[in-house]
Parts: C-alpha cells; sequence; structure tokens
C-alpha cells in the first residue's frame, strides 16, 4: 500500500463507513447570480470561488486537519495529519460535458498539494497532483486501481511555491487532465469503472484535498462544453 494513504487503516470510524473559460461568454459570480439551482444549465461559463469567503465550499471532515482559510485570493489548505480537504455544498453540477479550472500551488510540504474530486456521470473521481512523495499524477480509481497502479499514472516534477493552471475535461467518452494548458493524462471511459478511493468519498461531488502539505487554490471555474468542444 503507498505511504500516502497507508492512514486508511486508522482513520476516522466515520469516514471507513462511507466505504475552465470562454473570454466571450458571461461569467457568473456569487455576487451577481448568487448561484442559483440550474445556474450550469443557463451560464456558460461559472466562478466557484470569488477569493473573499468560502462561499458554497465547507470543510471536509477528515479529522486532524490543516487550518482552512481564505487569504489575498486564495482557498488555503493547511497541513493536515494527515489531511485537509474542502468540499463543494452549492448547486447541483454536471457531471459531463463540462470543464473545470483552477490554479494550484504547493506551499510546502512533499506530497499532494491539490489533489481533486470531480463528477463523472452518476460517480465522480480524482485527480492527483503531486502525491506518493512529491510527483506522482493520475486519475483515481479506474477499474479499483488507484492513480499509483493504472494506465493514467505518470509524473511531475511541480516546484514549491509556483502556481500551476489545471483542467479537467470531462465528456460522456473521456476524462482529460492538463497542466498549464499541456496534456497531462487522460482515459477512456468505455468499460472503464470509475470510483473514488473511501477516504475521498468526503470530497464527493467536488472537492480539494491535501495531505501533510500546504496548498493554495484560486480561480476555481465550470465551463459548460459547446458541442463542438466535446471533441477537442
Amino acid at each position: 500500500m503507498s505511504s500516502t494513504f497507508r492512514w486508511l487503516s486508522i482513520v476516522r470510524p466515520g469516514i471507513v463507513a462511507l466505504a475552465l473559460g470562454i473570454v466571450s461568454a458571461p461569467l457568473a459570480t456569487f455576487a451577481e447570480e448568487k448561484l442559483q439551482p440550474g445556474i450550469f444549465a443557463t451560464t456558460p461559463t461559472v466562478s466557484l470561488f470569488d477569493g473573499k469567503t468560502l462561499g458554497h465550499w465547507t470543510r471536509a471532515d477528515f479529522g486532524k486537519e490543516g487550518v482552512l482559510e481564505v487569504k489575498d485570493g486564495e482557498l488555503i489548505l493547511g497541513r493536515g495529519n494527515p489531511m485537509t480537504g474542502v468540499l463543494w455544498k452549492g448547486p447541483e453540477l454536471p457531471g459531463s460535458n463540462y470543464e473545470l479550472s483552477f490554479e494550484a500551488r504547493r506551499v510546502e510540504g512533499n506530497d499532494f498539494f491539490s489533489a481533486v474530486t470531480f463528477p463523472v456521470k452518476k460517480n465522480a473521481c480524482t485527480l492527483v497532483l503531486g502525491g506518493w512523495g512529491g510527483g506522482l499524477t493520475g486519475l483515481s480509481s479506474i477499474n479499483g486501481s488507484d492513480a499509483s497502479e493504472n494506465e493514467t499514472t505518470g509524473y511531475f516534477e511541480f516546484q514549491k511555491g509556483q502556481w500551476y493552471k489545471v483542467r479537467i475535461r470531462v465528456t460522456d467518452d473521456r476524462i482529460d487532465a492538463f497542466v498549464d494548458d499541456k496534456p497531462l493524462t487522460g482515459v477512456d471511459l468505455d468499460g472503464k469503472q470509475i470510483s473514488l478511493r473511501i477516504e475521498m468519498e468526503l470530497c464527493r461531488p467536488l472537492g480539494f484535498a491535501s495531505y501533510r502539505t500546504q496548498g493554495a487554490i484560486k480561480n476555481i471555474e465550470l465551463r459548460q462544453l459547446p458541442a463542438a468542444d466535446k471533441a477537442n
């Protein structure tokens, strides 16, 4: 078992029991639209974080979390023991044909600073950024296999303190992830079982988590994909 999630054997009982943007398009914000139900179907690009308050985000109850705060336009995930996370509690999100984009950086620590869980149809999946000692990337889980053990496994040398633009595209057929507009990983969904590790259920349907590491996130947006973009 990876050292990153070895804590699962002693995790809190409550957890065990649980088992992108178009420049010309209008951008909804908390102040303008107040993110009412159905907004994702009517507004092409929606800001999910205003940089001032948690808004529709709330703490993911991992236990022994680090400090969760909003500071200087950033959502800060403090170093947890072992994890700190934040969970979306706003309007229902689309499960397909959308792009999620954000910027993230590792402030301090040597493990994943932004593992993002996102909807995939009726399920959810996690993109790991900088796990297993600092550089591992991948999608978890694919056919029951973690990001370190499936076809999406990769490595990226994340520099401490540097901002990275992350984009995740989910269509009916694929998941694709990009860092700084360069392909990072992806998978065809045909015949694949998409699921979450048990501890990441606390971030469903959308959430961010760090592992013994302080991370920062900003500019979180969700964009519905026009038909012409779904294959690109």
